[in-house]
């Protein structure tokens, strides 16, 4: 059996490792995100913003118990303490009419945003789909119970009634009819404020916080307030269990303030990532007199904050949204683990996620106590792009606790009631991340940048740009702790694929595991100390563990590639400027260029590079470094083989780092122990040289561009100063070898190559150029790479230094069909951290 594995490995098909159900969950979010986008509109243009508020009493029956404390256990209410609103703001750019409802409610049970959503729709002439409410509960701990069905929801809000919930059910429409029907000509603004002194961790006294306030403004036209939202992240549970009368807590005290000081707002509170957030507790004050001094505090500081409010009365609007796949659901009573069985009978394994836009103001949902620190995250994740991330909690679901997975360790409350694991951390922050970059992409596609006056520094369409710099283990720990769920999300995606693939032998996913193992085992000694570093490094700044990454990064040598390079210079190109086209065609289908970026390295003692990767990732595939020495590679099977060498993707990368000049990069290849046979070629912008090498593991032959070598092979089409390759190779002692392009490696000689890879790849490419000779330029060399693309393109890029121009698939659309974005290489190693481009 295991013989029989490692042939079907070596043979070049795809091979896998076993994945848990968390790791497929994990590969399932893109493709669900891609299905969600679909409900993604971006206005035409920005239009007159029009909004309207409102404010409806929650009225409910006598004895109805309060929820949130669970040794409360439905005890009826003795009264109200201060009134329970829904409170609701209505949005429209006059094209799309979004709603943020605000209820005083413990939480938002499954399906109870979307009723909310279906009853405005059917009263409204607008459509209102369910990604069309941000329905939010403040999370009061004095709210209403018996509106949470089921055991869990027995034992925080008492049992169900029927009549109570539908009372919440119908409050929130009212409110957001009224909203709806009191909409007029507005302006929104937006402002900041750090508010340190209002929180603590309650987890961990020394822990992280997330101390800001953001704040939206809305007013009319004529300066008359509507709304305003507070979004900011702690428990509301200042009054404690013994308290039996509702109330809001201090998020009731903030609105009422703050509506008492703006005559005719409506304050709505939203809470955020407060999973292990409560307010610090002031001058000693207790239960009634803290709510009140904190939610005094707060209104204060939204006040201060409206003084930096960055306005606007013109807007675009979006809404989008899904219904998502969760971990395997695990519940611990006591100490007992309670059997997945029956856990998924009391907690479904999917929720409901959904973003708004107002510009580039996100307002994201969390379904859940959400952890602070992953919070923060996201909110830099979506600043890098240039947006204003803003966590909405509690909101269109409820999925228990999502908590930094290490906490599984030491095992507090919250960790016990993190529903779905420690991989839901990873799953959450991918289905942000999926969700924001599809939306992202439409945006940018539409109108050519994020922002209305032009892209933001570090946002592109679709392809996030990562800066690393430092020794070894500091870079790979960089690219794993700063983009965890990417890193998460792309192994466990890539892995799900290649088990997919894999012959459904018996025990394939333990024995396939081994194998993969097995094979890094066999080239690990040959890889530098350096990269085998990063990769400790990226394992342990992403959480995923190193013999997983270890199994990522022998997958390049055993699985079939097949690409196209070329490169013209002199005589051939408009001022003699030299260009290197390079496609990377591989399994589109599995989805990997969803977690393609452009990474660029300082590394520490070697060049500068920039390489077009993937998260998780640290080998180099395509990629150009600050000497302008470009590199790329073409696979090219061959029956002169092993394992036990050093990998192509690690050596392509000492190229980028260790090589100033071609020879240098020539005699790395030649003295490389080297594994699987590739065709790389290597181009020098500053010298205009390029050089094509093909080798398999005994043999490295050298076809500088402009020689003579190729002109005695009948299938050649040599060209003055330009080189080109696809599998088959020119050199004798290679071709005879190979099993590519009709190779047969039983009968001597060179066999004529037939099919597309040299038809197209090949002849095709060489003849497009040559018709071009003299006047190729960037734009020459992208229609080339259009045309000689195969479905399965996943990258391809042109490389003009001191520019780039880079192309990434789109779900099944090849690269090559996909807009290219330049960039101007000189400013990006300059600075590190800026850089310029702009789509072509």
């Amino acid at each position: 059996m295991a013989r029989l594995i490692a042939l079907w490995l070596v043979a070049g098909a795809l091979g896998g490792c076993a994945t848990s159900p968390s790791q497929r969950v994990l590969a399932a979010v893109a493709p669900v995100a891609r299905g969600a986008a679909a409900q993604i509109r971006v206005a035409e243009a920005a239009g007159q913003l029009s909004a309207g508020a409102a404010r409806v009493e929650l009225i409910l029956p006598a004895g109805t118990p309060l929820a949130g404390y669970a040794r409360r256990g439905g005890t009826p209410s003795t009264g109200t303490r201060d009134p329970l609103y829904a409170r609701a703001l209505a949005l429209s750019d006059g094209d799309d009419l979004i709603f943020l409802i605000s209820a005083d409610l413990l939480l938002v049970p499954p399906g109870f945003a979307a009723e909310v959503a279906r009853r405005l729709d059917a009263a409204l002439p607008a459509a209102v789909g369910p990604e069309d409410l941000l329905l939010c509960a403040t999370h009061t701990h004095s709210g209403p119970g018996a509106y949470l069905p089921g055991p869990l929801g027995r034992m925080a809000a008492g049992a169900y009634q029927a009549p109570v919930a539908e009372r919440l059910l119908a409050t929130c429409v009212e409110a957001g009819l009224a909203a709806a029907r009191a909409m007029r000509p507005a302006r929104i603004g937006v402002a900041q404020a750090m508010v340190p002194d209002l929180i603590e961790n309650r987890v961990d006294a020394h822990g992280p916080v997330d101390p800001q306030l953001t704040v939206l403004s809305v007013v009319g036209i004529d300066a008359r307030p509507i709304a305003t939202v507070m979004n900011f992240a702690a428990h509301p549970t200042l009054l404690s269990s013994k308290n039996l009368a509702f109330s809001a807590d201090f998020p009731g005290v903030a609105c009422r303030i703050l509506e008492d000081r703006q005559p005719g707002t409506v304050a709505l509170f939203t809470n955020g990532a407060a999973g292990d957030l409560r307010p610090r507790h002031l001058r000693g004050l207790h239960n009634v007199e803290l709510a009140e001094a904190v939610g005094e505090a707060l209104a204060d500081a939204t006040l201060t904050a409206l003084g930096d409010a960055r306005w606007r009365d013109r807007a675009e609007l979006a809404s989008w949204g899904g219904t998502f796949p969760l971990p395997p659901t695990r519940l611990v009573v006591g100490r007992l683990k309670m059997p997945h069985w029956l856990a998924r009978r009391l907690v479904r394994e999917e929720a409901f996620f959904n973003m708004v836009a107002v510009d580039d103001v996100v307002l994201v949902s969390a379904p859940g106590d959400l952890a602070s620190e992953i919070g923060v995250r996201v909110k830099r994740w979506l600043a890098s792009w240039g947006l204003t991330g803003v966590i909405v909690g509690y909101a269109g679901d409820y999925i228990g606790y999502v908590v930094p997975a290490r906490w599984y360790r030491a095992n507090p409350y919250e960790a016990r009631m993190g529903w779905h694991g420690p991989t839901m951390e990873a799953v959450y922050e991918a289905i942000v991340i999926n969700l924001a970059e599809e939306y992202l992409a439409r945006a940018w596609h539409r109108r050519g940048a994020w922002h209305p006056t032009g892209p933001s520094p570090t946002a592109i369409p679709g392809l996030p740009v990562v800066i690393l710099r430092g020794d070894p283990y500091t870079l790979g720990f960089t690219h794993g702790s700063q983009y965890r769920a990417q890193v998460q999300a792309s192994v466990a995606n890539i892995m799900a694929f290649v088990e997919r693939m894999a012959p459904r032998l018996p025990f394939r996913g333990a024995l396939v595991r081994w194998r993969l193992s097995a094979y890094y085992a066999q080239m690990e000694p040959f890889i530098p100390k350096a990269h085998r570093e990063a990769l400790r490094g990226l394992a342990e700044g992403s959480g995923v563990p190193l013999a997983e990454l270890e199994r990522v990064h022998a997958l390049p040598e055993i699985a079939s590639v097949w690409c196209a390079s070329s490169v013209a210079y002199g005589r051939a190109t408009q001022g003699g400027r030299l260009l290197h086209l390079r496609n990377l065609d591989w399994a589109i289908h599995s989805d990997v260029q969803r977690y393609a970026a452009l990474f660029v390295y300082h590394p520490t003692g070697g060049h500068p590079f920039v390489s077009l990767g993937y998260f998780g990732f640290i080998g180099v595939l395509s990629g150009v470094n600050e000497g302008g020495i470009s590199v790329g590679q073409v696979g090219a099977k061959s029956v002169d083989q092993t394992v036990r060498g050093l990998p192509m993707p690690f050596l392509l990368r000492r190229v980028l780092e260790e090589a100033g000049d071609l020879p240098t990069a020539i005699r790395l290849v030649q003295e490389a122990p080297r594994t699987a046979g590739f065709h790389y070629v290597f181009a020098d912008a500053v010298r205009r040289q390029a050089v094509a090498l093909e080798t398999t593991q005994s043999h490295c032959a050298v076809f500088w561009a402009g020689d003579d070598a190729a002109r005695d092979v009948p299938y050649a089409v040599p060209v003055p100063e330009v080189t080109v390759r696809a599998d088959p190779a020119l050199d004798p002692a290679v071709r005879d070898t190979q099993r590519c392009s009709k190779g047969d490696p039983s009968v001597p000689g060179l066999e004529p190559p037939a099919g597309k890879a040299y038809d197209v790849r090949y002849r095709q490419h060489t003849l497009m150029i040559r018709e071009r000779y003299g006047v190729l330029d960037p734009e020459a060399m992208m229609a080339i790479a259009k045309a000689i693309a195969p479905p399965s393109n996943v990258q391809s890029i042109v490389f003009a230094f001191p520019d780039m121009w880079v192309a990434n698939a789109r779900g099944t659309s090849p690269a090559a069909q996909q807009p290219y974005v330049r960039y101007d290489l000189r400013t990006l190693f300059a600075h590190g951290d800026q850089f310029e481009h702009s789509e072509n």
